[in-house]
């Protein structure tokens, strides 16, 4: 079964499990995205997710080095603009370090690179994903310290997701992308370059990463230690009063 017909059957599923859950909705959704007289913005977006899931059934186009796909350039050209945003607000405002400014630097011209040759859509893809997958952890934890919820448990929880999401992705599976590229054919030595260079940088935040969590859970230990003391001395106080 190709991957088109897939997606009209999981289209056809999810239409009727809406049509049972939104009856009042039926005309509005089913009319603008899914029936056969939908408007011109649906067709494209419906257009979009079948080539989409076509493209990771087949995995045909899914090697490093071959040529763009128009889809890798939409997606690499909204990342683009992106990174030229957020470089432009870490240098106005100072809130990011040198490691920080290299990685985007290296972000906007790996993109740069991938338009205008129009090969390593696949990997650059990857690599933008696999790179900013951790960003909305990162923006939680900026959050919880403007309500001031971040010393809690719930704060606790954001920093251990983004350290196993960062180690199991940016490294575990970056190791293995990164080798895949290394030693494809296919690929342009220069975006090897490029390559070796997002590794590197992985490897230096995995490193700083690392650090924040032993020092944080080291003060975790050390706060339940305290508090630990501080309770058995006040269960030994209150038996010499009840002795006395």
């Amino acid at each position: 079964m190709k991957g088109g017909h897939i997606i009209n059957l999981l289209n056809a599923r999810n239409v009727n499990k809406f049509m049972e859950i939104f009856p009042f909705m039926q005309n509005k959704i089913i009319g603008a995205f899914c029936h056969e007289n939908y408007n011109h913005v649906g067709r494209i977006l419906c257009n979009r997710v079948k080539q989409s899931a076509a493209l990771l059934l087949s995995g045909s186009r899914m090697i490093p080095g071959t040529e763009n796909t128009e889809l890798q350039v939409f997606a690499l050209a909204v990342c683009l603009g992106y990174f030229f945003f957020d470089m432009g607000w870490c240098m106005c405002y100072r809130s990011e370090g040198p490691v920080m400014l290299a990685h985007h630097v290296t972000s906007i011209l790996g993109i740069l690179l991938s338009l205008l040759m129009g090969v390593s859509g696949c990997e650059t893809c990857g690599v933008i994903f696999g790179s900013e997958l951790t960003n909305p952890l990162l923006q939680t934890r900026w959050f919880l310290r403007q309500l001031d919820l971040y010393d809690s448990l719930l704060g606790d929880a954001v920093d251990l997701l983004f350290i196993l999401l960062f180690a199991t992705v940016r490294v575990g599976v970056g190791t293995v992308m990164f080798y895949c590229e290394l030693t494809s054919p296919r690929t342009l030595l220069i975006m090897k370059l490029g390559g070796v260079v997002m590794y590197l940088l992985a490897w230096v935040f995995m490193v700083d990463i690392a650090r924040f969590g032993y020092k944080k859970t080291k003060a975790k230990y050390k706060k339940w230690m305290e508090n630990h003391k501080l309770t058995n001395k006040e269960k030994l106080a209150g038996h010499s009063d009840k002795s006395d």
